[in-house]
């Protein structure tokens, strides 16, 4: 089960997010915003776009694996074995 988690006003300023999300046209930010609440407490979380899917943008018919793939591209989360 997810975590409950608060998020700072200052995060939906952040122009560099905004633009990343607009050059590649995927919900970047509805996407990591929702990645923390699945993560641990260390902000980790399985690499399973198809189950992460369901637990973050269950109605949006997007490729949640492009998605996150775009978010590890500009940085904002990092794929490790």
């Amino acid at each position: 089960m997810g975590r409950i988690r608060t998020i700072k006003p200052d995060f939906f300023k952040n122009e560099d997010l905004f633009e990343n999300e607009q050059e590649c046209g995927l919900p970047l930010r509805l996407a990591f915003a929702g990645l923390w609440t699945v993560a641990d407490r260390k902000g980790r979380f399985k690499w399973k776009p198809n189950r992460l899917k369901i637990e973050v943008l269950p109605y949006d018919e997007i490729n949640f694996s492009k998605t996150m793939e775009a978010l590890a591209y500009y940085g904002y989360i990092r794929k490790y074995l």
